[in-house]
This record gives structure tokens, C-alpha cells and sequence, in this order.
């Protein structure tokens, strides 16, 4: 099998790339990012090319699935451009849906594109206690169920997609995902697997999430408190290999530890001594710091964490025989 990996320099490709590379069932793999990695195999090759040019075509001639990471998660990191929304819409939109259709064109046999959990907008917060027989771990005492939204706990892939307003990154991940709705009953379209990470942690997760959970400030929210979840980033590259090697499998997949725990709960684990601040005056230092330094990520970051987003992640445990390895808690022990 031949694999080409969008986004071949990204946090997570460090890790995907040598298992694809591992795998006896893996000829070649070919990488393409605008960035150079600093990987070097006998069985890879590496290309610098933007993912929305025409040229993609010539490398999946001889490509049997594609791997597509290739997103721009922190806008931050684009420094005046951040403020160009056509510019990073057109990279991620229209980039993914240029190599989806330059797949089709070739016709490549699958497609495994990392999507996000963050394509169910929000679900509602949880007091602590059990949900579904999952422990929740937030640090309150009544043990009551009380979700604020419209959305479920531990929403399974079932659930309709809904972008979260405002939120850049939430957004067009919900636009590439109903793109591809129509495209997948296209002639000859490819095999689409679509899996739908939690927080990717571990010791090459994205430096936004690695300062959000450095930093000594606590979330105050008032009660009940909105749940979070997170996947080890070993584990995510483990469903994509599976993914990618079972042709019997395709569909969306969530992925996500079993437990799930409040910010505060997660912030005391991480930091013996916190300040705890207000989550509104940290929504405006958020929005101070983004304006002037592009610093923390898009204010989307932080409005999302004022609800909760919890997922199920039965249907890939069935199908790609996957489960996490690692609990919330040893996920954010491998990160920081």
C-alpha cells in the first residue's frame, strides 16, 4: 500500500508517520506540507506544495490511500494573517476539498480525513456523579444531571453537526464534513473514513494546548461545571492505521477517553497551587492578547470552554477494534 499524509510536518504527523512507516503492509509513504519535517526513511518522500494546488494531482497517481491532516488549528500562529478569514477558509476548505477531489480524479481507494469532535458544537454541563455509568470527576458535590443545551452527554456519531459560532477552527471542520456529504455519492469517489478526535494530548500535542494547560489560571465557572474529554495522541494514530488498513470500514468515528472531568478538575490535577479568575475576565484577556499578539489561540478557544463537549466512542471500539490506552488523566501526565 502507498499512503500520502497531508500536513506531514504537523504535531501529529511526528507521531503517525514512523507507525505508517513501521507497518509491513506500507510500501511508501509520501508527505506534503509547506513546511519541511526532519524525518528521513528509505520508504519516504517528502514534498513541500500548498494542499490547494493543482500539482497534488501527480502524487496520488500511484497512491492508494490518503491520509489528510492538513489544517490550520492555531490562527494564532499566522501572525497578521490571523486576521484574514478568506486566507485560512480557503486552506482548509478549499485545500481539503482539492484533495479529495484530486483523489477522486485518480482514483485513490480511501480517504482517512482527521476531523474533529468539535463538529458537535457543544453539549450541555454536568454536575459530578455518573452519567451513562461514566465516572465525572468536576470536583462538586451534588451528583446531579443538568444539561444547559440542546445537545446530549457523550454524543455519539449520530448526532448532527454544529459548528461553534465564532469559532474559526469548529466551523470549517463542519464545512469540509458536509462537503463531503455530497461528495462521497459522487462516481468512482473513494472509501471516506472520518474520525472525530477529542483534544489530541501527549508529548507532541499542539502548543496551544500545551500553554492553555501550563498556564496558572483556573476557570471559575458556577455550577454545574462543563465536562471535557482528550485522546492520547498514540492512540489517535492507532485508529488511523486501522482505518487506513480495513477496507471493510468506513464512516465517522469519534475518539475520546472513557472518563471525562470539569476544567477545574483537570487544573487541580495539573497545578497543586492555582488563581482561580473569573471566566469572563479571562475571556477579555484572551481577546486583548489575540488582538495585539496572537497569543492563546482565536478568542473560539476560550468561548468554547464555558460549555461542555463529551462524546461516545462505542462505534470505534466495535469497528476499528480500538480503545484508549490512556485515561484522561495519564494524557495530560504525557503532555506536560
Amino acid at each position: 500500500m502507498n499512503v500520502l499524509v497531508t500536513g506531514s510536518a504537523a504535531c501529529l504527523a511526528k507521531v503517525l508517520i514512523p507507525r505508517l512507516l513501521d507497518h509491513d503492509s506500507i510500501s511508501q509513504v509520501i508527505g506534503v506540507d509547506l513546511r519541511q519535517s526532519t524525518l528521513q526513511h528509505p520508504k519516504y518522500q517528502e514534498h513541500i506544495l500548498d494542499i490547494r494546488s493543482p500539482q497534488l494531482a501527480g502524487l496520488l497517481t500511484t497512491t492508494d490511500t490518503v491520509i489528510h491532516l492538513a489544517f490550520i488549528v492555531n490562527s494564532g500562529t499566522l501572525g497578521a494573517q490571523r486576521f484574514d478569514l478568506d486566507h485560512i477558509y480557503s486552506n482548509n476548505v478549499e485545500g481539503s476539498c482539492n484533495v479529495f477531489e484530486l483523489a477522486r480524479q485518480q482514483k485513490v481507494a480511501s480517504i482517512i480525513h482527521l476531523s474533529s469532535a468539535v463538529v458537535y458544537g457543544i453539549n450541555g454541563a454536568v454536575d459530578s456523579g455518573t452519567v451513562d455509568n461514566r465516572t465525572v470527576n468536576n470536583g462538586t458535590a451534588d451528583g446531579n444531571v443538568n444539561t444547559s443545551t440542546n445537545n446530549p452527554s457523550y454524543m455519539t456519531e449520530s448526532q448532527p453537526l454544529q459548528s461553534i459560532p465564532g469559532f474559526h477552527y469548529s466551523e470549517h471542520k463542519v464545512a469540509v464534513e458536509q462537503w463531503l456529504d455530497a461528495f462521497e455519492t459522487l462516481p468512482h469517489a473513494p472509501r471516506v473514513v472520518r474520525l472525530r478526535p477529542h483534544a489530541i494530548l501527549g508529548e507532541n500535542a499542539q502548543p496551544l494546548l500545551k500553554q492553555l494547560l501550563a498556564q496558572p489560571f483556573s476557570f471559575s465557572f458556577p455550577d454545574p461545571q462543563p465536562l471535557t474529554q482528550c485522546v492520547w495522541e498514540q492512540d489517535v494514530a492507532t485508529a488511523i492505521v486501522n482505518a487506513a488498513l480495513n477496507d471493510n470500514v468506513h464512516g465517522s468515528y469519534n475518539l475520546a477517553t472513557d472518563e471525562v472531568a470539569s476544567f477545574h478538575f483537570i487544573h487541580h490535577h495539573v497545578h497543586k497551587y492555582s488563581i482561580p479568575m473569573p471566566h469572563a475576565l479571562l475571556k477579555q484577556l484572551h481577546k486583548f492578547c489575540w488582538r495585539y499578539t496572537g497569543a492563546l489561540g482565536e478568542p473560539g478557544w476560550m468561548a468554547s470552554m464555558q460549555q461542555g463537549l463529551t462524546v461516545d466512542n462505542a462505534k470505534a471500539q466495535q469497528d476499528l477494534s480500538w480503545r484508549p490506552t490512556l485515561n484522561l488523566f495519564e494524557c495530560l501526565d504525557a503532555t506536560l
